[in-house]
């Protein structure tokens, strides 16, 4: 990469989503003091992006970076071959944020002068002033207190980097109901996104789920969940009907998973924010619903055709070279923005026409042009992930099709293997970026590991999710023990099934805001004995059994008692009927709110 090696664009700042920072060869890499400041940018602005995240922005020009905090200028940098000029406001908003910013008086550089009232210019013409500036920056913004600027960068860096390199690319967190699998989505997401948000605010789940919230509305992170008529069309893409005036026709419609990868591709990590493309869309939405018509476009060579556009993935085109009303093109909103943002026509399907449309946006809703010779320079990848909640639940060869080769690691985009496909409705070839993570969750109750399709489970790394009673090793509710409550009865769960049928400890978490005999027998009544019904298909003695009822002497203790006594079935079905072994149970409500019924799960008397 010209100018910025790739390392220094991973220092977490991009990882927000909250800058739109386009740096294409904004300074000469021969530049002699490039190396000097780039110690103290890039890490100012890392600070300032995580000390500020929604207040700060970033301007570039053709030879300068301009930083700003609430629409005020604090630095501009400019770097040239011989030169370096630094200017620093003197205004009062910069001076709050950073008080020791006044000193740059007291700055020994000889060429230091007021550039006008409100700012300095500092210009730099040796490398003693170079590194003059570099410990002035670094004190005055207070980038590190222990460690230099360098390591600074180094560790920022590593954040981001390390996370991506560790975390596999697709991976299953698997376990029995209440493990807490959908609920560590998050966590695993975060650590693959926004590692330093979640190293530094892990501990608070409030803000970790609001982070995520965000990343969800800004299409770093996507959520689907498969179930028994989930399809291809649903996931990769399908056709769907559309009627206009009584007459039918059929559009290509993108599915989740092609949405997804069509953002991911055209992503990298010099801008991640899209914000004036995503409006200059939405415009045009709202001009042809307000169109009585068709909107007019023109190719590059000057061929004239009709779009309509109503929202969603992809517009219908009508040729005027075509007499057809229905000549079946479809262009992809996706490659209009992969175009917009990388300049490259490679892999995209009409491209004349997605060209078109991009030209159509440019002139008439003031979509600025994109920094150019984006393609001329290497990127990293922004990490996108999609969450696919109960991945087993699917039929994955129908959801999947040809697409479940391409989500190996070697045969994505970029790998050693690749591979890419033609698509069957849309005929475009498509391939899986590798900055796409895949994370699925799967409920071992539902379909154990060993019946999981064979394919899938080549292709994807599994961690297994089981209880955690020590998590409920403080939580006491009239004496009863509940994390041992919970062992005891998993224990025999084991022995009388196996241990992807036991019960997960999120079930009883509630009880650590609300220790109440109350809450604890709802969560009872409602989720753990309906849950053991399921498992042993209403054989109500092993029910009583994990609940060690067959241990208590005490009838008004067992949570499942027969129902008929001997003299009921006696009075209901007379002397000469035989009950051969049957025997009918209920629930026991009263034991539901008695104390002692719960610790004769583990304590039985």
């Amino acid at each position: 990469m010209s100018g910025i090696d790739s390392e220094l664009l991973e220092l977490g700042f991009s990882q927000k989503g909250k800058i739109d920072l386009a740096i294409r060869n904004v300074f000469p890499n021969e530049s002699k003091f490039y190396e000097q400041i780039k110690q103290v940018m890039w890490p100012m602005l890392t600070h300032l992006s995580h000390t500020y995240p929604s207040k700060v922005q970033v301007s570039t020009e053709r030879d300068k970076i301009k930083f700003y905090h609430d629409d005020t200028w604090l630095f501009l940098f400019r770097v040239y071959k011989n030169e370096c000029q630094i200017s620093v406001s003197r205004r009062k908003a910069s001076q709050t944020l950073f008080p020791k910013l006044i000193d740059i008086d007291n700055l020994d550089i000889g060429a230091i002068r007021p550039g006008a009232s409100d700012y300095y210019d500092i210009n730099i013409t040796s490398e003693e002033d170079a590194s003059k500036v570099v410990d002035f920056l670094t004190d005055a913004l207070q980038l590190t207190s222990s460690t230099s600027t360098s390591n600074l960068a180094t560790k920022l860096t590593s954040g981001v980097h390390k996370a991506m390199l560790n975390s596999p690319l697709n991976q299953i967190l698997y376990g029995p109901p209440g493990t807490g699998k959908t609920y560590n989505t998050i966590n695993k997401s975060l650590s693959i996104v926004d590692p330093e948000y979640l190293s530094e605010y892990g501990h608070d789940r409030t803000k970790v789920k609001d982070r995520f919230d965000e990343l969800v509305i800004e299409n770093r992170i996507g959520f689907v969940t498969f179930h028994q008529s989930f399809s291809y069309e649903d996931f990769v893409e399908g056709l769907k009907a559309n009627s206009d005036n009584g007459l039918l026709s059929y559009s290509v419609e993108p599915g989740v998973f092609k949405i997804f990868c069509d953002r991911a591709s055209s992503s990298n990590s010099q801008v991640i924010s899209v914000d004036a493309f995503e409006n200059a869309v939405l415009q045009l939405q709202e001009k042809y619903e307000e169109a009585e018509d068709r909107i007019e476009m023109e190719t590059i060579r000057g061929k004239t055709f009709e779009i309509e556009y109503a929202g969603g993935a992809t517009f219908k085109i009508f040729p005027h070279s075509t007499e057809s009303t229905d000549p079946k093109y479809v262009a992809s909103i996706a490659n209009v923005r992969k175009l917009y943002l990388t300049g490259s026509k490679k892999g995209i399907y009409n491209t004349s026409y997605v060209e078109g449309f991009l030209v159509y946006l440019k002139k008439h809703f003031g979509l600025k042009e994109y920094v150019a010779d984006v393609v001329n320079h290497e990127s990293t990848s922004q990490p996108f992930v999609l969450i696919i909640d109960e991945i087993n639940r699917g039929n994955i060869s129908n959801i999947f099709g040809e697409l479940i080769t391409l989500i190996e690691p070697s045969k994505r985009a970029g790998g050693a293997e690749a591979l890419s496909v033609k698509l069957p409705y849309s005929k475009e070839s498509f391939s899986v970026p590798s900055n796409l993570y895949i994370i699925g969750t799967m409920n071992t109750a539902d379909k154990s590991l060993a019946q999981v399709d064979i394919a899938l489970r080549r292709r994807f790394e599994f961690t297994e999710m089981m209880p955690k009673h020590e998590l409920l090793s403080d939580v006491f509710v009239k004496g009863i023990d509940i994390a041992k409550l919970l062992k005891t009865i998993n224990q025999r769960i084991e022995l009388l099934y196996d241990r992807e049928h036991t019960v997960g400890h999120s079930f009883f978490l509630p009880l650590k805001n609300e220790p109440s005999i109350e809450r604890l027998g709802r969560i009872f009544e409602l989720e753990i004995l309906p849950l053991l019904e399921e498992y042993f298909f209403e054989d109500w003695e092993r029910v009583g059994q994990v609940l060690g009822d067959h241990l208590k002497t005490e009838p008004s203790l067992k949570f499942i008692e027969e129902k008929f006594t001997d003299a009921s079935v006696l009075t209901l079905m007379g002397s000469d009927w035989s009950q051969d072994g049957i025997r009918i149970y209920q629930r026991n409500k009263a034991a539901l709110l008695n104390p002692e019924a719960y610790k004769g799960i583990y304590d039985a008397q």
